[in-house]
C-alpha cells in the first residue's frame, strides 16, 4: 500500500500505513494510529483509522466525538480533522513529542511535586472542558501526555467525553471511573467524576500501584464501590487528603442492586457533595500542598 493522503479544507494530511516507522498502534481496541505530516505546513500530525470491521454506527459516534468536542486549550491536544474517505474514518490530531503518565511514572520516579505540576496543568485543560459543559468521562495515566524536558502535560482521548446534559450512558474503566459511571447513571456524571478519576490517578502514579486489586473483575468493582482509599506511607499526608476528597464516596454495606433507585441515587449524590466541586477548587487545594513539599520546584509558571 502507498501513501495515504487525505484532505481537510486546505490542509492536506500524509502517511504510510505500510511504513514501521509510521505505526505507533496498529488494530487497536477502537482504531490504528499513526505519523504522519500536513504537506502546507510539514508539521507532524497523529492520524487515527477507525478500525475495519468496527464501522458501526455506534463507534463512528464515539470516535468522531473527539473532533466534535475539541476545545482550544494548551493543555489538549488539538484534534484538527475529521475524515470520511470513501468507507473509512479517520481523526487528525497534532503531534505533540511525549509519553503518557503511566510510561513515564514506569521509566522514572516521579516525586510529588513532578506529580502535582502535571495534574495542575490536566486541572486546568479540565476546566477549560467543564465550562464548556464537557465532562471527559476518561481520565486515566495512559490520557495525559508529558513531555519529560519541558514538563508540558496535556489531555488527550475524548472519545467517551459527554455534554453535561447527556443521558446516554457510558461505557466505564474498572479501577479509574467513579461510582455513578460504573453503575451507569449518566445523568449524575459530572465535573467531580472527572475530578475522582484525577485522584485515583494521583494514587497510583505516586504509589506505583492501583488502589484497588483483584483478579476477578465483578470483585474489583465491587471493591471500588465499597472501600474509600487507604493512607500510603509514599503520601505525604496533606497530599494524600486532597486526593481523598477528590475519590470521595458512600461506602456500600451492601451491594448497590440492593437498594431503591431514589436511595441509590441520593447515596451517591450525598458522596458527590464531599467531593471538589470545581477545577479550580481542587487546583487551589493542591497549589497549597505544592508550597509545603521539601524536594518542591518553580511551579507558579502552571497556576
Amino acid at each position: 500500500m502507498s501513501e495515504t493522503t487525505l484532505v481537510y479544507q486546505n490542509r492536506t494530511y500524509v502517511f504510510n500505513p505500510d511504513d514501521e516507522k509510521s505505526v505507533i498502534k496498529k488494530n487497536g481496541k477502537l482504531n490504528s494510529v499513526y505519523k504522519g505530516f500536513c504537506l502546507e505546513t510539514l508539521q507532524a500530525v497523529i492520524i487515527k483509522k477507525l478500525n475495519d470491521d468496527l464501522r458501526n454506527t455506534k463507534n463512528i459516534e464515539q470516535f468522531k466525538r473527539e473532533f466534535l468536542f475539541n476545545i482550544n486549550h494548551s493543555n489538549i491536544v488539538q484534534t484538527l480533522a475529521y475524515i470520511e474517505d470513501s468507507h473509512n474514518h479517520y481523526i487528525v490530531r497534532e503531534f505533540f513529542d511525549g509519553i503518557d503518565l503511566k510510561t513515564l511514572s514506569q521509566q522514572k520516579k516521579l516525586t510529588p511535586s513532578d506529580v502535582i505540576i502535571y495534574v495542575l496543568q490536566s486541572l486546568d485543560a479540565l476546566k477549560a472542558l467543564h465550562e464548556n459543559e464537557i465532562i471527559h468521562c476518561d481520565i486515566r495515566p495512559s490520557n495525559i501526555i508529558v513531555n519529560g524536558k519541558t514538563n508540558e502535560a496535556k489531555l488527550i482521548d475524548l472519545g467517551l467525553a459527554k455534554n453535561r446534559v447527556d443521558t446516554e450512558k457510558r461505557p466505564f474503566a474498572l479501577i479509574y471511573s467513579p461510582p455513578e459511571q460504573l453503575l451507569k447513571i449518566p445523568e449524575l456524571i459530572n465535573v467531580t467524576s472527572d475530578l475522582y478519576s484525577l485522584g485515583i490517578l494521583m494514587y497510583e502514579i505516586l504509589t506505583g500501584k492501583t488502589p484497588f486489586h483483584h483478579t476477578n473483575p465483578e470483585l474489583l468493582m465491587n471493591l471500588q464501590l465499597t472501600q474509600n482509599l487507604e493512607p500510603n506511607k509514599k503520601i505525604p499526608e496533606q497530599l494524600f487528603n486532597v486526593i481523598r476528597k477528590a475519590t470521595s464516596k458512600y461506602e456500600f454495606k451492601l451491594p448497590p442492586k440492593y437498594f431503591e433507585g431514589e436511595e441509590l441515587i441520593n447515596h451517591l449524590f450525598e458522596a458527590q457533595q464531599q467531593r471538589f466541586q470545581t477545577s479550580l477548587e481542587m487546583k487551589m487545594a493542591l497549589i497549597e500542598v505544592q508550597k509545603n513539599l521539601p524536594e518542591s520546584k518553580s511551579f507558579w509558571k502552571w497556576i
